[in-house]
């Protein structure tokens, strides 16, 4: 992207996709999608994934695509600093 200077990443996949239901919630501390008879996680990694990238000044969110699958748009500016 050209304005403002900045490297887009989008990760994609093909699995089933997020419920429109859990879209709004998708980036909060604990959200679990309908997977949650799974013991193994804890609904943190795209917590994480936001928080890294906004503590970086850059940005994580979702964007719509061919379902099925999902599509995670990380934003990443050049720095300022000369």
């Amino acid at each position: 992207s050209d304005e403002p200077l900045a490297l887009l990443i989008d990760v994609r996949d093909h699995g089933p996709g997020i419920p429109p239901e859990l879209l709004p919630r998708l980036f909060t501390r604990g959200a679990r999608g309908n997977h949650v008879h799974n013991p193994r996680g804890h609904g943190l990694g795209l917590y994480i994934v936001r928080r890294i990238m906004e503590m970086h000044g850059g940005t994580a969110e979702v964007h719509p695509g061919a379902a099925p699958g999902l599509t995670l748009r990380l934003v990443i500016p050049q720095s300022l600093a000369a």
